[in-house]
């Protein structure tokens, strides 16, 4: 990682005779708060740079540990927590106890921790090159989050644990501590303010990127979210409007006086000057290729001229109020100043040993863009004003070439600052442009100052932000692209906000009884997209451009106008299309392999495991008798039952010593209970699963019973936590015509039912485990079928019950992959052409099989066969 920055210096500006000629201007406060550059060279060779290029994973890790400890420090160190979102600051301060404020936690380090939290922040987030103006972070305006944030962090956790506490105590019967952990976790990853830290920095920084490339030096933050609320605007003439490279285009003597001797006398007396027009008149003496004399005295009058002494003669250079001070008279003079001054051009009086001698005609260029860049600033509604000093004549001219209304001429460089303050006090947010040095004071006096990049260093030095090529339609991008950023900081505050509002609800399952859950896995997927919503549409501020002309700001495209809202609620749209994809994917069959399929599929289910979850496979326990388990079991028929009818079977569970209702009941293989139903002569199955009434220890199912007769029921249930299901027999008299007994002989291995035809392989064996195999074809094409789906999470069902109904089994086909692993009865699985059976026979006799199957299009196929197990 390398952070490199050029470092702070005072600005001071002292030229060449400046002592002797007035004072030198500085901000007032310039020191303290804004950076300067020492030269225009330095100004144009870039901003500061930061580059971030972590080494892999592990500098990452090092940097993110780093700025773990250095909270720690801070907070154990009596450090406060304030509502701030300042990250780089200390980077570019003078102070040696710099701040810098990380999401909302102050810390107080040196710089060299303030660079290594920084670059923690930075390199946590990946490579990163990012060119910044000086300190782009540095308005708690734009970057602070308000002290309603800190109250929200702790609304959040009482959102969860009242989530937790919510589901944990009158959540369903089953899974309620689960339900109550998923959703308060949920609630917490959902609320993380990741998007609502990254909208604002974000878009300062692709802002002041942009800003850079167009040639548009922001200073801070604040000076890009002040440039948003501007109402007036403040030019300075010479170098703002014009090209500040003035020349000298007429020399009108008087009497005996020449051109050429005027000048060789008043080009030695401007050279100490720094003033645009002192050069104009040095730069034509020497293209004449004059002689000029030695000055024996220098003296700047600020906002009047010049009082020099050349080859023992007094030189007095300047407008009207200087010749007026000194009681020269200029009337031969009057008229050729005015018609100069009507052209828009500076007419400068000559005196030499207080006699009228000349008027020098400065004629100074309007820059080809300053006409436009106006127009378009009042086309954004800001009111345009004209500072000079200039007299009235000459600035009314160029105030209508490039059309200004507003006009502030003869201003003395010390009342700059006063003029800017008054507007302020009419109430208006003032931005002043200028670039020599004395629109320092004014500049550091205005809302916003800008300087031209081209103009003098304590001009760049006491601005906010620097127009690199001194183009005026500068400030109107920089006010385009402040409103645009500020505008796009309010759009990811505000979908960072809805989103919490909107789905923090949802995470705490308030749609649980309408289907739909936010598993914690989907609402971290929610919360990243959030965050890449948020840094996208910051990262759409790098293809913004400067307003075309005053049609396009008065009237934008409509593309333009929706594109800055319709972004977002695309992404909107996107986000709830992939949320609800998702959630309807996540409980499709396919969604359930894997590990945490399988974990979710074996808790619906109510299979049991060991307990390696890297083994994890069913294992084979024999049910256990219900009264060797303690339970009691009751199934109640109603009064008046017709054969053929349904009827309503009441099923109560208790405890059978206490008589309490068995409140534990799980599921096995994904059902309340098996409840398989048999005459006495086998020559009828059903199998149901009833299911919970909402009382205690009760399951309810609707039952068919074909004829009258005695009819077997076996009933298998699970409790929570046991391995083993829990069996019940009874028998059950219902009235009507009772067929006569058919008696059990064995049947054909093979049989079609419902265009399958199933065939039965393997020898059925009394007193140990028989192999038994079912296979599977299409009884009209022989195709092998392969595409068998599970059926209460097992490939089969087979139940299996001795002549007479005394013996009862309930046994599920076994799959395994080729090095001999089971193949778990996933949804999605297919299994086929062949399943295999381990049934147990105790003793010789003959036994009644019924195998259940699930075909490809969901139906429930039932094969009953008859073998002898000898």
């Amino acid at each position: 990682m390398s952070v490199s920055f050029r470092p702070r210096r005072q600005a001071s500006v002292r030229s060449a005779g400046a002592a002797d000629r007035g004072p030198s201007f500085r901000s007032a406060g310039a020191a303290d708060r804004r950076p300067s550059f020492r030269s225009v060279r330095a100004l144009q060779a870039g901003p500061v740079s930061i580059r971030i290029q972590p080494r892999g994973l592990a500098v990452g890790a090092v940097l993110a540990v780093l700025l773990v400890a250095a909270m720690a420090l801070h907070l154990a160190h009596g450090g406060t927590v304030l509502p701030y979102g300042q990250v780089l600051a200390a980077l570019f301060g003078d102070e040696s106890d710099s701040k810098i404020h990380l999401a909302v936690t102050e810390f107080r380090a040196p710089r060299m921790a303030a660079a290594v939290v920084a670059g923690a922040c930075l390199a946590a987030a990946g490579a990163l090159t990012q060119t910044v103006a000086r300190n782009p972070l540095a308005s708690p305006d734009i970057l602070g989050v308000t002290a309603g944030a800190s109250l929200g962090a702790v609304a959040v956790l009482v959102i969860a644990a009242a989530t937790f506490a919510g589901w944990a105590l009158f959540g369903q019967e089953t899974g309620r501590l689960t339900l109550a952990i998923g959703t308060a976790i949920a609630v917490l990853i959902i609320a993380c303010p990741c998007a609502l830290g990254l909208a604002t920095p974000t878009a300062v920084l692709v802002g002041t990127g942009k800003a850079a490339e167009l040639g548009i030096l922001i200073g801070n933050g604040e000076a890009l979210e002040q440039a948003r609320r501007l109402t007036a605007v403040v030019l300075d003439k010479t170098g703002t409007i014009t090209t500040g490279k003035p020349g000298l285009s007429a020399v009108t003597p008087l009497g005996s006086w020449d051109a050429d001797r005027i000048l060789a006398l008043a080009a030695p007396a401007e050279t100490g000057s720094e003033h645009p027009v002192g050069e104009a008149i040095a730069a034509a003496a020497r293209e004449r290729a004059l002689d000029l004399p030695v000055v024996q005295r220098f003296e700047a009058l600020p906002g009047h001229g010049i009082d020099a002494t050349v080859d023992g003669r007094r030189m007095l250079i300047g407008n009207q109020a200087l010749m007026d001070a000194h009681g020269v008279d200029t009337s031969r003079l009057a008229a050729a100043a005015r018609e100069a001054a009507g052209a828009g051009q500076t007419p400068l009086f000559t005196a030499v040993d207080l006699q009228a001698a000349a008027l020098l005609t400065v004629a100074d260029t309007i820059r080809p863009e300053s006409a436009e860049a106006i127009a378009q600033l009042k086309a954004l509604g800001a009111e345009v004003w004209m500072l000079t000093g200039d007299n009235a004549a000459t600035a009314a001219s160029v105030a209508r070439a490039v059309g200004i209304e507003h006009v502030m001429a003869e201003v003395l460089p010390a009342d700059k600052a006063e003029r800017i303050r008054a507007l302020q006090q009419d109430g208006h947010v003032v931005a002043m442009a200028g670039d020599g040095i004395n629109d320092a004071p004014a500049l550091a006096q205005a809302d916003l100052g800008i300087a031209i990049g081209t103009g003098t260093d304590v001009a760049i030095a006491a601005s906010d932000i620097t127009l690199v090529g001194g183009d005026l339609r500068g400030i109107v991008s920089a006010i385009a692209l402040s409103r645009r950023t500020v505008a796009t900081i309010k759009q990811g505050l505000f979908w960072a906000f809805a989103y919490n509002i909107l789905l923090i609800p949802v995470a705490a399952g308030a749609l649980y009884f309408a289907g739909v859950l936010l598993d914690p896995i989907l609402a971290s997927a929610a919360m990243a997209m959030s965050s890449v919503s948020v840094v996208s549409n910051a990262l759409r501020l790098r293809r913004f451009r400067r307003p075309a002309g005053v049609e396009e700001i008065l009237r934008p495209p409509l593309r333009t106008r929706m594109s800055h809202y319709a972004y977002l609620a695309g992404v909107a749209a996107v986000s709830l299309a992939v949320g609800t994809a998702l959630t309807l994917l996540s409980h499709t069959d396919a969604a359930q392999r894997g590990m945490n399929g399988v974990l979710a599929w074996t808790q619906s289910t109510g299979m049991p495991m060991r307990p390696a979850m890297s083994t994890m496979m069913t294992t084979d326990v024999p049910p256990t008798p219900a009264d060797d388990a303690g339970v009691s079991v009751r199934i109640d028929v109603p009064a008046h039952v017709r054969p053929g009818e349904p009827a309503r079977l009441l099923i109560s569970l208790a405890d059978a010593e206490t008589g309490a209702p068995l409140e534990d009941l799980g599921r096995s293989h994904e059902v309340w209970m098996h409840l398989i139903i048999t005459r006495a002569d086998l020559g009828t199955f059903a199998h149901l699963h009833p299911e919970p009434t909402g009382r205690p220890g009760q399951l309810a199912v609707d039952a068919v019973f074909p004829t009258g007769g005695t009819y077997l029921v076996n009933t298998e249930f699970r409790r929570q936590g046991d391995m083993a299901d829990i069996h019940h027999a009874q028998q059950l008299a219902i009235g009507g015509p009772v067929p006569a007994a058919a008696g059990l002989v064995p049947t054909p291995r093979e049989q079609v039912v419902d265009g399958v035809r199933i065939r039965l392989d393997g020898e059925a064996a009394a007193g140990r485990t028989s192999e038994l195999a079912f296979s599977f074809t299409d009884a009209a094409t022989g195709r092998p079928l392969d595409n068998l789906q599970p059926y209460l999470a097992a490939a089969g069902h087979v139940v299996i019950m001795g002549d007479g109904g005394t013996d009862f089994a309930h046994e599920h086909a076994d799959v395994e992959d080729a090095s001999g692993n089971p193949v778990f009865a996933l949804p999605g699985q297919r299994f086929g052409p062949e399943l295999d059976v381990h049934a147990h026979f105790d003793e010789p006799g003959l036994y009644r099989l019924w195998g259940q199957f699930c075909l490809a299009d969901g139906r429930i196929i039932t094969a009953p066969f008859t073998v002898r197990a000898s």
